[in-house]
């Protein structure tokens, strides 16, 4: 019943030959007198099925006009002088209609539209040609896919960049074109009626959103540096090591509240109120019957008494290796195991006493 409606009340168009040019249209009186300015209101609709077009384009040239139909497939046209426009219709999926109208009143317009099926009146197939780009460069991009809505199968650019599309009926298309890395490309395109239509499509880079990155990092102490401390923790061998930093974290009091959290290590208390580290081997001493083995001490690089580590105090000290066994460093190898200390009188670096 809409459908009626419109077309009483409508203007009528006439397709003057199958390239769907428009006759040009008288207008029906809405008003009772001419007004300077018009409007025209109207639809756009499938002329198989009688259902509305939604996206439609109407172009007025002469009047610099353009409007798009609602999802009801009308529109609307304000304030038009008296006159004779070129009017065209386009839609995609539609054979594009255009044609002289001549505009003395303001009233309503119909526009039927044909279903792109072949093409049209069965003359030669237009075609689209064109070259894909970098949009920085504008260096030719092989391996693009391209596709028109609707159709298949994709095309697929050159090593130039080239590509085309034939037989493709006259009017409005959906050009789409994607390649990994790049941002997708879609825009509407009007073939013209055995024709070829060239176009230059640029595509630009696609922005990777990427989950933030912390780096943290900390200075390395330069007498450390030369002691090779660096060099052996990062090649991962089988010790127990301490940094200043580390070592601040923990707040001991003394280093043996270090040394017992160390696997393979055993804190004992000894004689005057001193503390005694073996190592947990299956070796039973003979001097006081314990088990394990005295591990060699390294003070700055100098042998030392293991006793002389309660004399350190933790917040002298810049680093800390301990290896059991076989596990040390060759030049400080021992039998039983080695702890290295490293302090701040024996640095040379900034920052030590």
């Amino acid at each position: 019943m809409q459908r009626q409606r419109f077309r009483r009340h409508a203007l009528r168009a006439v397709a003057l030959s199958s390239l769907g040019v428009l006759a040009p249209l008288g207008l029906a009186a809405q008003v009772a007198t001419d007004t300077t300015r018009l409007t025209i209101t109207g639809v756009v609709y499938d002329r198989a099925s009688g259902a509305p077009i939604p996206g439609a384009r109407i172009v007025v040239g002469g009047a610099e006009v353009v409007v798009v139909t609602g999802d009801d497939g009308r529109f609307t046209i304000e304030g038009l002088r008296q006159g004779t426009y070129r009017v065209g219709v386009g839609a995609v999926g539609y054979r594009s209609v255009q044609g002289d109208l001549r505009m003395v009143r303001s009233g309503e317009l119909d526009f039927p539209m044909d279903a792109l099926t072949g093409p049209a009146g069965g003359g030669r197939p237009s075609r689209i040609v064109g070259h894909v780009l970098e949009m920085e460069t504008g260096r030719p991009l092989e391996g693009a896919e391209i596709s028109l809505r609707g159709r298949a199968p994709r095309q697929v650019s050159d090593r130039e960049g080239h590509f085309q599309i034939g037989g493709l009926t006259p009017g409005l298309h959906m050009l789409s074109v994607r390649y990994l890395g790049r941002a997708p490309a879609e825009s509407q395109v009007e073939v013209p009626p055995e024709a070829t239509l060239d176009v230059e499509i640029r595509l630009a880079v696609e922005p990777v959103a990427l989950a933030p990155m912390v780096v943290s990092a900390a200075p390395r102490n330069s007498y450390l540096e030369d002691m090779g401390f660096y060099e052996r923790r990062d090649a991962g061998l089988s010790g127990t090591l301490f940094t200043r930093q580390d070592l601040a974290e923990r707040n001991p009091r003394s280093l043996a509240e270090v040394l017992v959290a160390v696997p393979g290590l055993r804190v004992m208390p000894g004689e005057l109120g001193r503390f005694q580290v073996r190592m947990r081997r299956a070796v039973r001493l003979t001097v006081d019957g314990g088990e394990g083995c005295f591990p060699a001490l390294f003070v700055d690089d100098v042998r030392s008494e293991v006793g002389w580590l309660q004399d350190l105090d933790p917040a002298r000290v810049e680093g800390m290796e301990i290896y059991s066994g076989a596990n040390a460093p060759l030049r400080y190898n021992d039998a039983c195991g080695v702890i290295l200390v490293w302090t701040r009188r024996g640095g040379r670096g900034p920052g030590h006493d």
